[in-house]
């Protein structure tokens, strides 16, 4: 029977938060809690979950406190650690939508899918919400993605541990280029959660905007190793104009050039 495992990183986050994740798990309807696994890994142990009685939940809960590694890291402890057919990164803070346990699991375990990429309900600073629809040429984020863990084993697909936060990007981007079993849901299947106190939101102060630079360098470069070139040039202009990254931009300029890809032919004004 095909089992899903949803990994919740924790660090900092207060453990309500954390209940009302699990609360929302614990609500879905006409799925079956033998087929999930939900494993915690405590980065550090600045906060200790004691609050929570798991035995209250109907469905296997697995907590443990790791030493501190950091947010890229931590991702790739909870890829060894898991042992579940496909693994879902849901962030400590965000929550399930009620029916996407079902519907998940309905298709990954009848298409026996690599990739199921499921839109999100994103919460804005000013408390209204937005759908966002992830896509095989788009950016995503990492809770929009359930992906068959023998995936990221077998392409050795991991989150980079060469920066502190920001590694994670690697998963959001790179199962979609491995595998042509995948589908996108058109049903929401979390809220993400505004959280001024994030990683991406506190970007100015720790770095994360530098950090996912390096980290989309080192995925252009896996690209054109395993000779997706298009890939990799999708990749490189999207960065490029997204974000305005010259660091970006003048990595791969040459290369792009050189094989005849780079077709911006007027000057940039980048940072």
């Amino acid at each position: 029977m095909v089992k899903l495992g949803i990994l919740i990183a924790h660090y900092k986050e207060p453990s309500w938060q954390v209940k009302r994740l699990l609360d929302s798990i614990n609500e879905q309807e006409g799925f079956n809690f033998n087929n999930l696994v939900v494993r915690i890994t405590n980065d550090g142990n600045d906060v200790i979950i004691n609050d929570i009685d798991f035995t209250e939940y109907k469905f296997n809960i697995i907590y443990n406190i790791h030493e501190r590694v950091g947010h890229s890291k931590i991702r790739n402890v909870q890829i060894d650690t898991a042992q579940e057919d496909y693994i879902w990164f849901v962030d400590s803070d965000d929550y399930i939508l009620p029916g996407s346990l079902e519907m998940i699991w309905r298709h990954i375990s009848e298409n026996s899918l690599d990739l199921l990429l499921c839109p999100v309900r994103w919460e804005l600073k000013n408390g209204r919400c937005y759908t966002y629809a992830p896509g095989f040429t788009g950016y995503a984020v990492l809770g929009c993605n359930i992906i068959r863990r023998d995936l990221l084993i077998s392409k050795n697909l991991r989150s980079q541990e060469c920066v502190n936060s920001g590694g994670d990007v690697f998963l959001e981007r790179m199962p979609m280029y491995y595998t042509s079993r995948r589908k996108i849901l058109d049903f929401e299947c979390l809220h993400y959660s505004y959280n001024p106190k994030s990683v991406t939101n506190m970007q100015k102060i720790n770095g994360w905007r530098k950090d996912a630079e390096q980290v989309m360098i080192k995925i252009i470069e896996r690209l054109l190793s395993d000779n997706m070139i298009y890939e990799a040039y999708q990749n490189y202009i999207q960065y490029v104009f997204s974000y305005n990254s010259r660091i970006i931009h003048d990595e791969f300029c040459a290369k792009f050039k050189e094989i005849g890809l780079y077709d911006i032919n007027y000057e940039l004004d980048l940072r």
